[in-house]
């Protein structure tokens, strides 16, 4: 659950917005949503007809959460490094990456994602301890602009249409111990980390901050005695985190593949993958700011469709904080 607001933090690009009003609209959606989840009932309608017609509708719903993930990746490393690498080709590596980790099994690839999402943190802090001495408190107020209110609503919206996670781990919280505590923990985990990352940004960067990728820029006032720029570190965190959050993607559909039949199941994370790079290769270079309430309420929805898929199994042996 961590890998996918990692792989947005890292990539993020205020568009013009204030980083202190993003860590509001931040904190407030995944509030929102680790509500939302907690209120959500533990059952479902398992192999019933209503199961089957929710896990296929929630199963599209993830479907195009790992189109958007996908051309996300190729759009965000064509804004970094414009004319270096070719879209189709990194959107077909990371499809087989993110299905190579899928097939290792949610026990597996969550194990891969805790050592992830540690190192990320370190990164992120190895990050800001090397830009700490150009940090001023008098900055974090300077992109504060008069249409803040416009701001909030924005990110907020933004947010809520990103955050796959939350319908991805219903669909799978049948298979974790405590689902409940996984959560508020993430809840924990991305509020620290996350807000204090924007706000030193901001503290950093200044008006400078609302432009770009605030992290990856931030990593060039970022050198310690041993490394001198921390940006090829922040790209291998955020490419990491990036294949888990498809892999976990792969595998909430091939649980909603099995939910309808045993045999769709097996060929779920091959045609799955091939299917969403398909179309993130299509759409690549064309992405626009979602920007509509319709667009953020689906997330809801999908997540009101994984707790009627669900069905609503004992926990097995899988570890709490690996979900985390």
């Amino acid at each position: 659950m961590l890998c996918f607001p990692f792989a947005r933090l890292t990539a993020f690009r205020p568009q013009g917005d204030d980083l202190l009003t993003c860590a509001a609209a931040w904190l407030v959606s995944d509030a929102a949503l680790t509500a939302l989840f907690l209120l959500l009932p533990k059952g479902g309608a398992g192999g019933s007809l209503p199961g089957r017609a929710a896990s296929a509708a929630a199963g599209g719903w993830l479907l195009l959460s790992l189109t958007a993930l996908l051309a996300g990746l190729a759009d965000s490393l064509s804004y970094s490094f414009p004319e270096f690498y070719a879209p189709p080709a990194v959107i077909a590596a990371s499809a087989a990456a993110a299905a190579y980790c899928a097939s290792m099994g949610l026990k597996g690839c969550a194990r891969a994602a805790c050592a992830v999402a540690v190192v990320t943190v370190i990164v992120l802090g190895l990050t800001a301890a090397g830009a700490a001495d150009s940090f001023r408190m008098e900055r974090i107020g300077i992109g504060l602009t008069a249409d803040g209110q416009a701001a909030f609503v924005r990110q907020l919206l933004r947010q809520l249409t990103a955050s796959a996670e939350f319908p991805l781990f219903i669909l799978l919280r049948g298979q974790v111990q405590r689902p409940e505590r996984a959560v508020l923990t993430r809840f924990a985990v991305q509020s620290v980390t996350g807000g204090g990352v924007m706000v030193f940004c901001a503290g950093v960067l200044g008006r400078q901050s609302r432009s770009g990728i605030p992290a990856d820029t931030l990593s060039s006032y970022s050198k310690t005695s041993v490394i001198e720029r921390f940006d090829g570190l922040i790209l291998l965190a955020w490419t990491l985190c990036l294949i888990l959050a498809a892999a976990a993607l792969l595998i909430g559909l091939r649980q909603c593949a099995e939910g309808i039949s045993k045999k769709a199941g097996r060929f779920a994370v091959p045609g799955a993958a091939a299917l969403c790079a398909g179309g993130a290769i299509f759409i690549s270079g064309r992405l626009t700011s979602s920007g509509g309430g319709l667009t953020a309420a689906l997330t809801a929805a999908a997540m009101l469709l994984a707790a009627i898929s669900c069905p609503g199994r004992k926990a097995t042996s899988s570890e709490c904080r690996e979900a985390i």
